[in-house]
């Protein structure tokens, strides 16, 4: 009985942190459909840096299986300065796709574009492609 008790409030304590999480969503399959590509990263702590013309901007494992668990941090890089636009923890057989909402406050210079990196916690190859 105890342990069904705390079960269901390990689970009530995991949504609720889960709800407090504004800065990144979970997008829905694997193919980013009604997003518009932005280009691809194999790295280990640090991405490339690809342009998004604001809204809301995406990165994706290609599949589950691919998945590099970690907590990941989206950048806005404006020469050699870095403001933190978001962060998410990916974990293993999750949905392999996070979406940062509501990024266009980033969106600044001539080409009116926001430059976009990730950042991860851990040494292990990743390969994600961006989206936006």
């Amino acid at each position: 009985m105890i342990f069904k008790k705390i079960s269901a409030m390990i689970a009530v304590g995991a949504v609720a942190v889960s709800l407090l999480m504004p800065s990144a969503t979970f997008a829905d399959g694997l193919n980013a459909q009604g997003w518009d590509y932005v280009g691809k990263s194999t790295f280990t702590t640090q991405s490339s840096t690809v342009k998004s013309g604001g809204g809301n901007f995406q990165f994706c494992f290609s599949q589950t299986s691919t998945i590099v668990p970690g907590k990941y941090g989206l950048w806005e890089q404006d020469g050699d300065d870095y403001q933190a636009a978001g962060e998410v923890t990916i974990r293993a057989g999750a949905n392999p796709c996070a979406v940062f909402n509501d990024i266009g406050k980033f969106v600044d210079g001539s080409n009116k574009r926001a430059e976009f990196l990730i950042t991860k916690n851990n040494s292990k190859t990743a390969t994600v492609k961006f989206y936006d």
